[in-house]
């Protein structure tokens, strides 16, 4: 505990230092802080999406904060990308939003990803997870994330998958207990057992755990899976899609 504390303290000096050495951060806070919640690294396009700033304003401070040495820049809007300079630039200015504000930003990001940037929907469906979930939005991040597990599988990146699957189950204790979750936890539980058979065999008690839960979700939903996908599979068939 005392070695956390530590830590959060080293991490809290190292912020208030980032804000002491960059005064433009401050003066650019708005703009900042939006493209804080995007990631480190930032599109124009999304950003001026999701921004309250009008167009000539926003570029007008990402030259600023691109001057001040807290964001490097690379090509010209609107085709132009940036990355805060450092983690801390990029955590002291997303934390100097009020959670609700966070939340309300990633929303927005989440959705104008999907409705605005279906490519990146399709080829990053981790992406959406992640803005979903950092949203409060648990259904919507669960459902993204079983997308990205599947995908991870289907690229044979099966530690990802396990990750993006277990991550997305763990999101469910979020949800009301309707057949809605118990679907969705039926579909990611199956997913997650052939995902650990492909990283690491059949022995280990992940596999059985997830199988035995997938049964025991069938029996009570209205459609029932076949059962050959109930059924352990070898090698890296790719799981219910």
């Amino acid at each position: 505990m005392e070695g956390s504390n530590s830590l959060r303290r080293v991490r809290d000096l190292a912020r208030g230092r980032v804000l002491a050495d960059h005064g433009g951060l401050r003066q650019q806070e708005p703009v900042a802080q939006v493209a804080a919640c995007i990631g480190r690294e930032f599109d124009y396009p999304l950003l001026a999406a999701i921004s309250p700033v009008l167009e000539p304003e926003l570029k007008a401070a990402l030259d600023r904060l691109a001057a001040a040495e807290l964001v490097f820049a690379r090509g010209d809007p609107p085709d132009a990308s940036y990355t805060f300079k450092h983690a801390l630039v990029r955590d002291a200015a997303y934390e100097s939003l009020l959670k609700a504000e966070r939340q309300k930003l990633h929303a927005r990001i989440g959705d104008v990803l999907e409705r605005s940037f279906p490519d990146a929907t399709g080829a990053e469906p981790e992406l959406l997870a992640h803005h979903f979930a950092e949203a409060g939005l648990p259904d919507k991040a669960a459902i993204y994330g079983l997308e990205a597990g599947r995908a991870a599988f289907r690229r044979s990146a099966v530690t990802e998958a396990v990750v993006h699957l277990r991550r997305a189950l763990g999101l469910l204790t979020r949800m009301p207990e309707d057949d809605d979750r118990r679907r969705l936890e039926l579909d990611l539980q199956i997913a997650l057992g052939h995902a650990l058979i492909a990283a690491k065999g059949y022995g280990v008690p992940g596999v059985r755990d997830a199988f035995a839960r997938a049964r025991e979700l069938a029996t009570a939903a209205d459609t029932a899976p076949t059962r050959s996908t109930l059924r352990p599979r070898r090698g890296r068939e790719r799981p219910n899609d």
